[in-house]
């Protein structure tokens, strides 16, 4: 089939590179408007729009496709459109365009966790398992009934974004097989059961952690704003982003998890952060300002016993 393909981001390009070579034929692609990255600001075409441009595939960028937008997208007589993270919502106009209308790779067992961050969404609930569903594009976000739903397990020590390039993987080829199965006449789609629940995007409030929570929930809030928004803690040395960190074994024979809640000492030569009931190990920081470091560099630089980190 003729595909108009729609996304964005690193996600999003294993089901382009899965697309290209599938007997379908990616036509056009529709991305987001170049952003500014970095503390530079520089203007960068998107990750999808790379792609697009490397393999000779027509490009459109719209962050909210227009009439302009169709009329362009019209010229390609795709039969089938496809969105993975393409970051906007298509209204009924933009449905109709393709012959078979369009179906979208979603990051969760809809109707579970629809909107902008399921996997993150996901993890800060706990989950041991996330989904990935492949179902037909209707205006109401993400409730449009699913050809096919997949579970997989996620390990407990995953971020989101390590969540995210594995699932990005597997989910291209599940893609692909429902559109293989939808132009063979062979799959239906079933209208998506159960109450739904909610994922928007995750803010810098919600990445900051909080040592008054439980090890576990502040792990899980670290894992699911990692690399972004990027989880940070304000200490009384001012403040850090946390870019690597790991889980204590809750074996209470370990001198960390008897550290005072809300204070980060460095003991045998690693940096621990003491919430309600243990410890937080921290591998990685980023000072306000500064370089991402080894968490034992920032700590000795601060010349302190120990740092108190300042609660909201």
């Amino acid at each position: 089939m003729r595909v108009i393909f729609a996304g964005t981001p690193d996600v999003a390009v294993p089901s382009l590179r899965a697309l290209q070579a599938s007997a379908h034929e990616v036509v056009a692609i529709l991305t987001r408007h170049d952003a500014p990255v970095g503390r530079s600001r520089t203007l960068t075409r998107s990750s999808v729009a790379a792609w697009g441009d490397e393999h000779g595939i027509p490009v459109i960028t719209a962050n909210r496709p227009d009439a302009e937008t169709r009329t362009g997208l019209a010229a390609f007589s795709a039969d089938i459109g496809v969105i993975v993270a393409y970051g906007a919502l298509l209204d009924s106009d933009m449905l109709i365009l393709p012959a078979r209308g369009w179906i979208n790779l979603h990051f969760s067992a809809l109707p579970e966790f629809r909107g902008a961050a399921p996997v993150q969404r996901a993890l800060l609930a706990g989950a041991s398992t996330i989904g990935t569903s492949v179902f037909q594009l209707v205006e109401e976000m993400d409730a449009g009934a699913t050809f096919d739903v997949e579970q997989h397990p996620v390990d407990s020590h995953q971020t989101s974004g390590e969540v995210l390039g594995t699932l990005a993987l597997s989910g291209a080829q599940q893609l692909v097989r429902v559109l293989d199965a939808i132009e063979a006449g062979g799959m239906e789609s079933t209208p998506q059961e159960g109450s739904p629940s909610f994922a928007p995007k995750l803010t810098s409030h919600d990445a900051r952690l909080d040592p008054r929570e439980s090890a576990i929930m502040t792990f899980n809030r670290f894992r699911a704003v990692t690399p972004e928004p990027g989880a940070w803690i304000e200490t009384s040395s001012g403040r850090i982003k946390v870019t690597a960190a790991e889980m204590l074994s809750p074996e209470p024979s370990h001198s960390a998890n008897r550290l005072p809640v809300s204070v980060i000492v460095e003991r045998d030569g690693q940096v621990f952060l003491g919430v309600s009931d243990g410890a937080l190990l921290l591998r990685r920081v980023t000072p306000a300002g500064k370089r991402d470091m080894e968490a034992t560099e920032w700590f000795r630089g601060i010349r302190a016993e120990s740092v108190d980190v300042v609660s909201s």
